[in-house]
């Protein structure tokens, strides 16, 4: 039995490490913009649809998952996730509430949360041994620079996909 737990933690360790943004992944950003604006937040004026969202006390910190989120969330924390999110240049508080929303919700730890500008997301496609680490988002943008600093990149459109694309990766 020994050796077999031990065959079991070694298989882990030769997984990547996962990488798993928020906004639109795990949390419903756009249906908590839609909602503090009043309708659709990217048809909104941009200046004044963050002007609303930096009016809302507590915006980052209060929104909901996204539908699927929290089991995307209890397939990965097994794996000792890593949060990498982008915090947003017009809104001085939501690198703080980003930071609350996942205190709150998830059971990852403080060193495994990455709160960067988008640009940076890439630094973090390999390990210091240059071994690739698996990249979680909706934004196409961000999977291909992942993919060309050597990562491996799941573009999340679908909960069922995005574990299905983990379990063919190794994650069972």
């Amino acid at each position: 039995m020994r050796e077999l737990i031990e065959l079991v933690e070694a298989s882990k360790d030769d997984l990547p490490e996962i990488y798993c943004d928020l906004d639109e992944v795990l949390v419903d950003f756009l249906r908590g913009a839609d909602a503090v604006v009043g309708g659709s937040f990217v048809k909104y004026d941009k200046a004044e649809r963050w002007n609303k969202i930096n009016q809302t006390k507590g915006f980052w910190a209060n929104l909901d998952w996204k539908p699927g989120g929290k089991r995307l969330h209890d397939f990965i924390i097994r794996y000792n996730p890593h949060i990498l999110s982008a915090f947003s240049g017009r809104d001085p508080v939501s690198k703080t509430g980003k930071m609350k929303w996942v205190k709150k919700n998830t059971g990852i730890k403080r060193s495994n949360i990455h709160l960067v500008k988008r640009a940076q997301k890439q630094a973090y496609a390999k390990t210091k041994e240059e071994k690739p680490n698996v990249l979680i988002d909706d934004y196409v943008k961000n999977i291909r620079e992942w993919e060309n600093k050597g990562g491996i990149g799941i573009h999340h459109t679908d909960v069922g996909k995005t574990i299905n694309e983990l379990k063919r990766l190794g994650f069972k």
